[in-house]
């Protein structure tokens, strides 16, 4: 006979691989706002926000990916040093309604660079933090060659969030610090499009000494179930 431990475990087991990851926030930027595109349940979540370094965001119709419009900043705004203070970044908050905690899976998102006009080299870069441990680290970081070009080349960033410091959130904002170098040009742009926060909001899964409590629960109904068979 599986003992009520066992039985325990394996329904602690279904209850995780019931939780399948699905889209926690999007945004795709097919209108002419920062709003939310679509949400999962038990969230909340913020529109697309920007730094205090950034002084304004536009998105373009025409130029995004698949098709659409990107929200894209000039490269005039992001010259500042990539860092936990650093301003110049695009970003969102999303929380787990009452009840509920978050459980992270993946963060992705396209990015790419257009010009205008003017002859510049270099690269750009996309450095992506979370407020986990207050924006300190990068938890990555994508560079892109500055090109001639008005046609975006969009790159997909894809990020995996399945280690602990993602799991059982109540809150957490994401940030992507953005900057170019020494290109100041202000017909140049580095975009953004299709920003997608995959993972779960559901009640959280008991600990283990929970577990065993509720173990030693099950143990003693089905002792009390033979108890009564035998009488």
């Amino acid at each position: 006979m599986t003992s009520p431990r066992v039985l325990v475990s394996l329904g602690l087991v279904a209850l995780g691989s019931s939780l399948h990851a699905q889209t926690l926030v999007e945004y795709a930027f097919t209108s002419s706002s920062t709003a939310v595109t679509a949400s999962g349940a038990n969230v909340t979540t913020t529109p697309f926000a920007r730094g205090a370094g950034l002084s304004s965001v536009t998105l373009s119709n025409g130029a995004g990916f698949p098709s659409a419009n990107s929200i894209f900043v000039t490269s005039a705004q992001v010259n500042e040093a990539i860092s936990a203070t650093s301003t110049d970044w695009l970003g969102f908050t999303i929380s787990a309604t009452t009840g509920n905690v978050l459980n992270l899976s993946g963060l992705s998102f396209y990015y790419a660079y257009t010009n205008t006009s003017g002859t510049i080299s270099g690269s750009a870069t996309f450095d992506v933090r979370s407020s986990v441990d207050n924006y300190a680290t990068s938890i990555s970081s994508f560079t892109i060659d500055v090109a001639n070009s008005t046609t975006p080349n969009w790159t997909l960033a894809s990020i995996g969030l399945t280690a602990a410091p993602y799991q059982n959130l109540q809150s957490v904002s994401f940030r992507i610090f953005l900057n170019d170098g020494a290109n100041e040009s202000g017909n140049s742009q580095l975009r953004l499009d299709t920003v997608t926060l995959t993972g779960v909001s559901a009640a959280p899964v008991p600990e283990p000494a929970s577990a065993a409590v509720l173990a030693g629960l099950c143990g003693l109904g089905l002792a009390a179930a033979r108890r009564r068979r035998t009488a």
